[in-house]
Formats: C-alpha cells, sequence, structure tokens
C-alpha cells in the first residue's frame, strides 16, 4: 500500500511493467481506471540521486557551519553558534566535516566548492595547532618523518583545552591530554593528507601515533582475575592515570583503563598509515611492519576481552594493580556506544584486507548485523530506524558499515537505513537557521540544554559537523555504489 505525505501519494513499486488499478466508490457505484505503467528507473539512477541530494546538502551544511562558528582571521571556532570554546573532541569533528566533503568533491568539476573547503580544511588545521602542546625540543610547524624511537622528536600530541593566545603552546599537564583526542587529530590529519598531497600531514600523524603506542600503549599480561594470562594490547584512555590503579574506583577519569574509544581507533590508523609507508624504505618498512603488528594485537585484545557475545563493543576495562606490583586486568564496563564499534568494524575490515582469515570476516559481519539491529530504535516513528542522538556517535558506524560493502550484502541494507534516518532529519527537524537535530529521528525535544557553553546543546559543534559529515559520507558511499 502506499500512503499520504504532505499532501503526495508515495507508492513503491518495483522494476519493470505494473499494472496499476485505481478504484474509486461514490453513492454506492464504483469505477476502475485501469493501465499499464512502465517503472524504468535503475538501482544506478537512485544510488547516483541519493548520492547528489546528499552531496548538495553536505555542501550546504559545510558553509553553514563555517559562517555560524568558524572565524576565519583566528582560525578558531566557537562551541555554539551563540558562543563558547570548543575542546579539541569538538573542534577536531570540523576538521572532519571539512575532510569528509573534499572526498566527494571533484576539483576541476566541483572547482568553487572544493577551493572553499580545501581552504577551510587549512584554516582548521592550522587552529588545531592552539590545541597542540609546546615542545622544547623543536618546532612543530612542518613535522620531520617520525623515527622509531620513543624520542620526544617522534612525538606530537594535543591537550584537551586550547591556548587561544599563542600556537604550538598549550599545556603540557598529564591531566589534560587524552590519548582518544589524539587519535582523532591523527585521523584528520591522515585524510588531509590523502585529501591534499601534502606529507607534512601523513607526519604529523605518524608523530601523533608514535606518542600514542609510545606512551598510551600497555603491553603487560594480566596477573591474575578472569583474564589472567591475557596480553593487555590496548590503548589507556587518559595520560594523567594510566599509571594510578585505584582498585576501588570505577571512574576512567581517576584510575587506569584501556578503553575502547582509544584502542580502536588506534587500531584502525595504524592500519590505514601502514598502507601508505613505502617498503623500499628501510625506516618506512620497518614502521609498516610495527604499526601492523600492534594494530593486530590491539584488535585480538578487544575481541577477546570487550567483545559482546553478540559482535558488539563494551567500552573500556580497567586495569588493576596487586600486592605484588603486577598489572591485571579488572572490572569491564559493559555499556556499549556506537562509535567504539564502529571504529572496530574499520580497524576489523583493514585487519581483513591485511591478512585475508575468513574468520576475521565473518566475526565483522556479525558486529555489523548487530549494530544494525542494536542501535536503532524502529518504534518511534514507523518505518524509521532512530539513532542514538548523539550523531558523532553515530557517525562512525556508517563508516563500518561503509568499509564493510564490499564483503557484506547486507551493508547496503544498514546503510539506507541510516540514509532514510537522515533524510528525514533535514525534511522534518530542522531549525529555522538551518541547523538539523542532532537526534535525527525524535527531534530537537531530545536537546533541552540551550546554554552556549554547554556540550550538551544540540547545537554544538561536535554534533553540528558530524551532521555534516554523515551527509557527506551517504554521498560518497552512493557514488561509489552508481559507478
Amino acid at each position: 500500500m502506499g500512503e499520504i505525505e504532505n499532501g503526495i501519494f508515495k507508492l513503491t513499486l518495483p522494476f519493470g511493467n505494473v499494472e496499476v488499478r485505481i478504484t474509486a466508490s461514490e453513492g454506492g457505484k464504483e469505477a476502475t481506471l485501469s493501465f499499464t505503467l512502465p517503472v524504468n528507473v535503475t538501482l544506478t539512477q537512485i544510488y547516483q540521486g541519493y548520492a547528489q541530494v546528499n552531496k548538495q546538502r553536505a555542501i550546504e551544511y559545510g558553509r553553514l557551519i563555517y559562517n555560524l562558528y568558524w572565524n576565519p582571521s583566528t582560525q578558531l571556532s566557537k562551541l555554539t553558534p551563540s558562543g563558547g570554546t570548543p575542546y579539541l573532541w569538538p573542534y577536531t569533528e570540523q576538521v572532519a566535516m571539512c575532510n569528509g566533503i573534499l572526498k566527494i568533491l571533484d576539483p576541476i568539476e566541483d572547482a568553487e566548492d572544493f577551493s572553499f573547503f580545501r581552504d577551510y580544511l587549512m584554516g582548521t588545521i592550522e587552529g588545531l595547532r592552539y590545541y597542540r602542546v609546546a615542545q622544547s625540543s623543536k618546532p612543530y610547524t612542518d613535522t620531520a618523518f617520525g623515527v622509531l624511537s620513543e624520542n620526544m622528536d617522534s612525538y606530537a600530541m594535543y591537550n584537551s583545552s586550547r591556548n587561544s593566545y599563542a600556537k604550538d603552546s598549550a599545556g603540557s599537564n598529564k591531566s589534560g591530554i587524552y590519548f582518544d583526542d589524539n587519535i582523532w587529530v591523527a585521523k584528520e590529519m591522515y585524510y588531509a593528507y590523502k585529501n591534499l598531497g601534502d606529507r607534512k600531514y601523513l607526519n604529523e600523524c605518524i608523530n601523533i601515533l608514535n606518542w600514542i603506542i609510545g606512551e598510551g600503549y600497555e603491553t603487560a599480561v594480566s596477573a591474575q582475575g578472569a583474564f589472567t594470562n591475557v596480553p593487555m594490547n590496548g590503548i589507556y584512555w587518559l595520560w594523567g592515570v594510566k599509571d594510578i590503579h585505584n582498585d576501588n574506583s570505577t571512574n576512567d577519569s581517576q584510575t587506569a583503563s584501556l578503553n575502547a574509544c582509544s584502542s580502536a581507533p588506534t587500531a584502525m590508523m595504524l592500519l590505514k598509515v601502514a598502507k601508505d609507508l613505502d617498503n623500499s624504505n628501510p625506516q618506512e618498512a620497518e614502521m609498516k611492519s610495527r604499526f601492523n603488528d600492534i594494530a593486530n594485537k590491539i584488535t585480538n585484545f578487544m575481541t577477546r576481552v570487550l567483545r559482546t557475545q553478540e559482535g558488539l563493543y563494551k567500552d573500556k576495562v580497567f586495569v588493576r594493580e596487586n600486592s605484588e606490583g603486577k598489572l591485571y586486568l579488572g572490572l569491564v564496563d559493559e555499556q556499549v556506544l556506537p562509535y567504539n564499534t564502529g571504529c572496530m568494524m574499520q580497524a576489523t575490515s583493514e585487519l581483513y584486507e591485511l591478512l585475508e582469515i575468513e574468520m576475521i570476516l565473518n566475526l565483522n559481519k556479525a558486529t555489523a548485523a548487530a549494530s544494525d539491529a542494536y542501535f536503532a530504535n524502529r518504534l518511534v516513528v514507523e518505518g524509521e530506524y532512530s539513532y542514538n542522538k548523539n550523531s558523532w556517535f553515530t557517525s562512525f558506524l556508517i563508516e563500518g558499515f561503509m568499509s564493510l560493502d564490499k564483503y557484506d550484502e547486507n551493508a547496503v541494507i544498514y546503510i539506507d537505513h541510516m540514509r532514510s534516518s537522515l533524510d528525514y532529519a533535514w525534511r522534518n527537524n530542522k531549525a529555522s537557521n538551518g541547523l538539523v537535530c542532532p537526534a535525527w529521528i525524535v527531534g530537537w525535544s531530545a536537546y533541552p540544554d540551550n546554554s552556549p557553553n554547554s556540550e550538551g546543546n544540540g547545537r554544538q559543534l561536535l554534533l553540528q559537523s558530524a551532521n555534516a559529515h554523515c551527509y557527506a559520507n551517504i554521498a560518497r558511499y552512493y557514488f561509489a555504489k552508481a559507478n
């Protein structure tokens, strides 16, 4: 049956010639109109349509973010259109949005838009330098290629808070430096390199990765408990507490923990970067081998310790210390969040391409199916999948499904659920200033906090940049399907 929406009768028809019969009745009399309707639209045309619509939405949205949040003269952003200062995490998603939009633009055919978002991307990367920790050993304007040792010259790191008055001078207090924040920066440096071709961005990415695996990677073997003799092979969350073992705490701001949000994306980025390293260069070949090895160990750890029976990924495991001074894996935080699982889907897809082990692919397919079933509520609006109100969390599921598309015939179904949800949000949950609610189906009632300085505000930079990024990802996916 069809449905009427906003005065338009919508009917889904199969391909080919379809006989249509319309019966009307009045005063006890009936009349039937019959005709044959050719339905000649192909899947390729449908995919092209999806791609073009979402491309235009992404461009429009990205320009709106620029106008509402970005100051090109200072290269700083507001947290919300009304004000506030973003921490590193929200700021970084603005960089990700620019990278995501550039991926769907052609430098010649889309010259004006490409130039705009190229300049916007380069500006946001310069703005990242307000968050970058000062190093006395050398400047970081153009970083050199990272070395394998844990020498500080091979490191780059970013503070959660910025110093708005000077670049490369953010504080180095360990309590404000997070490994997960830094992997998001590394990720965008990598994609800036892929989009712009400038090797300095890849070098910076590698230097951040060197710091993360040099300072945040735990390799101890669990000494006791449920995970006795299990190699930890995970990434700590907060630098300042990685050596604090408060056995009575379940707060990862106060005690050491190996988190999915730092471990999974690190594995993902190690594998991506390794593919761009040159085997003919001895230094790069050694780093390539090291990155692949560590990524493999991290994904194995995540699968063994944090993977649920269904295939989702739990948030973290606390690292305790026994009376003999040996570390062991303690309590597991059971909550599952979409971005942790989405990053693991991407990491596992990369690992499968590297190792070609069928079990890895099968585990990943199970994760994708579980994600589609678990992270969306079917009861909010009939026929729609209502995802987590945090659009940044959900954005990683889209990329996770995209990474599986060439291996999993169901990925196109999962992504279509998200496409439909984003389409619904654009048509039904857009504010007067053009911003779309991050709770795509539920709408703005999910965000009662309107404080300009609050990360709980639905208009904050992280969530709004993620919205635009999602439209770009959907466009990129359907362009690939149509070609």
